[in-house]
């Protein structure tokens, strides 16, 4: 509901999350995800999400708690849409038909930097990073390999990447998918795999300019 803090999510393996026959009412489960985070200022360390028919991890932080949480006395005093990380280490999203991580609807706007180490994203159906409507976001360290694309970006500001090692086409997941007679996105003569992929339209008007900063990437 976007009130939960202080929570410590370390070592777990989330698979093979599908869609709902009978979604809630008002919500996103049309298109789920293996972690739903909708309050950032908890702890997520060395997890793992695959197969979900969705996204891996979804960032989906709004202007106000919702469902029976909004009743909770303080309920109204909490803003998820600008809270800041606990941390966010060291995770993997592998294998899922949406994006890898998403940050979107309707976005995340904390104050100051939020740094999301060394994640690992690969495989992924669409794109490993889906980046919309952010403001003070680092991606430091981690890899990004096999997705469609491995970064969408528009709509952001005061955005840095940092250390990633980017690889559109492994020569391991090649040996993979001739071994196994399979398809992916990857080899799909339709589709171009893509690295950073970015629309540099500013958010309105947060800022005088549209800010995105990119040292150290490897492709």
């Amino acid at each position: 509901d976007g009130i939960e803090t202080g929570n410590v999510f370390e070592h777990n393996l989330g698979a093979v999350i599908r869609t709902p026959v009978n979604g809630l009412p008002d919500e996103n489960d049309d298109t789920p995800a293996v972690f739903w985070i909708t309050n950032a200022n908890n702890h997520w360390i060395e997890n793992i999400a695959s197969g979900s028919q969705g996204s891996g991890f979804w960032f989906d932080l709004r202007l106000n708690v919702r469902g029976l949480s909004a009743e909770l006395p303080g309920a109204e005093l909490i803003i998820p849409f600008f809270s800041s990380i606990g941390t966010f280490r060291s995770n993997t999203a592998k294998s899922n038909y949406l994006n890898g991580i998403q940050y979107y609807t309707p976005g995340w706007r904390p104050n100051e930097e939020q740094i999301l180490e060394d994640s690992r994203v690969y495989r992924n159906y669409h794109h490993g990073h889906f980046v919309h409507s952010n403001t003070n976001l680092s991606f430091v360290g981690g890899l990004v390999a096999d997705n469609l694309g491995a970064f969408q970006y528009f709509g952001n500001d005061m955005i840095r990447f940092d250390g990633i090692n980017i690889i559109g086409y492994s020569a391991e997941y090649d040996n993979v998918l001739k071994e196994t007679k399979s398809q992916w996105w990857c080899t799909h003569p339709k589709f171009e795999i893509v690295g950073l992929e970015f629309y540099m339209d500013r958010l309105e008007p947060l800022r005088a300019e549209n800010s995105m900063v990119a040292t150290g990437l490897n492709f």
